[in-house]
């Protein structure tokens, strides 16, 4: 099968279209504008972006527990209730203070 020819006028008419009714830079090549400094900048906002969602994962992340999905989040949070005086388990959360 061969390709079918492209119309180069149709294009060019089509460019000139759009430009007219939207502006020139429509129909520029978008690398015309980018720098060594826009795509470090890129890299940089890329890189922040993955390390928020890492963060975010890892709160969200489940973990089995006795037969339960648990929030890994829960887990790392201990509180010691016991008094280490008496050696009483406290129900009351001040107790920690």
């Amino acid at each position: 099968m061969a390709k079918p020819k492209k119309d180069l006028n149709y294009i060019a008419n089509i460019e000139k279209a759009i430009s007219e009714k939207y502006g020139a830079e429509t129909v520029q090549n978008p690398k015309n504008l980018w720098s060594k400094e826009k795509e470090e900048q890129y890299l940089l906002q890329i890189k922040k972006l993955q390390e928020k969602t890492d963060r975010l994962q890892q709160k969200i992340e489940k973990v089995e527990l006795s037969g339960f999905l648990i929030s890994k989040k829960l887990l790392n949070k201990d509180s010691n209730r016991t008094c280490s005086v008496c050696s009483t388990y406290s129900f009351d959360s001040k107790d920690d203070v």
